[in-house]
């Protein structure tokens, strides 16, 4: 049967016109120049002595770790034309104890995608936003901003306040505990998924307008007084407000808001 093959490419090779075979030749060119066209570069830097951090890119995913040293490693990498590469600069700038990155485009129609990785002491604040791009964060104890308008946020664990925002993107959550700090949680088109122990004890806002909630721990709802027809259980479906505790006497202290405008919540375990 394979020679059988073999001897069907061989005729259709000398039956294909010697004019197709060079279009179909130059088309191979084009596409190998094409992707030829592409690089990338990258560059790092270590910095001491930061305590906040605020970010800004247009294009790219931005990705930060934590470590037990004092200094602040940054690790970039821009990745598109030479035209592309040349037109977009990341400026770095240190005052104090503040560092500023952005990006910054001499043609804003040239615009390489900027991926960005960051590793940091656990107590630094960090306010990140990027156009299109994926946000990581890790392990991170201070206050942490976080704004993508297309793109996926990821926050797993940390120790102080959280704003996540996504206009369209996914947003996922992991907190063992919350004391008196707050955690914000906005996408208009995404899902919602947060991940946190029965023993959390912090107050509890959920609302989606075109989604429904869904909860594998016991909710303990805010008391109130409503008749039970149609639109009452349709608005139970979209909104929850209430406490996640293990006992319904446990105090609660910090709070976690969940807002969603066409996707799912859900409120998990912490694994």
């Amino acid at each position: 049967m394979n020679y059988i093959n073999y001897i069907l490419i061989f005729l259709l090779l000398f039956t294909i016109p010697i004019k197709a075979k060079i279009a179909i030749h130059n088309i191979h060119n084009k596409i190998s120049s094409f992707f030829s066209k592409n690089k990338e570069e990258f560059f790092h830097q270590e910095l001491e002595n930061i305590q906040n951090i605020e970010l800004l890119c247009d294009s790219g995913n931005i990705s930060i770790h934590t470590w037990k040293q004092a200094s602040t490693l940054i690790e970039v990498t821009k990745q598109g034309t030479s035209q592309q590469l040349k037109s977009t600069s990341i400026n770095i700038h240190q005052t104090e104890k503040i560092l500023q990155i952005y990006a910054n485009h001499q043609d804003p129609c040239y615009t390489a995608t900027t991926h960005i990785n960051i590793i940091i002491p656990e107590e630094t604040c960090i306010k990140l936003a990027t156009k299109q791009g994926n946000i990581s964060i890790k392990n991170v104890s201070g206050s942490i901003y976080a704004h993508t308008e297309c793109g996926n946020i990821e926050v797993i664990d940390g120790e102080h306040d959280i704003t996540a925002k996504a206009t369209s993107g996914n947003i996922f959550i992991q907190r063992e505990s919350i004391k008196d700090h707050c955690i914000k949680a906005e996408t208009f088109h995404g899902h919602i998924t947060l991940q946190v122990p029965q023993y959390i004890h912090c107050h509890l806002t959920a609302q989606t307008k075109h989604g429904k909630i869904y909860s594998n721990l016991f909710i303990t709802l805010l008391e109130q007084t409503i008749k039970l027809n149609e639109d009452t259980y349709k608005h139970q479906r979209h909104n929850i407000i209430g406490k996640i505790v293990k006992h319904p006497e446990n105090k609660v202290k910090g709070s976690i808001q969940l807002t969603t405008h066409t996707g799912t919540i859900k409120v998990n375990p912490y694994i």
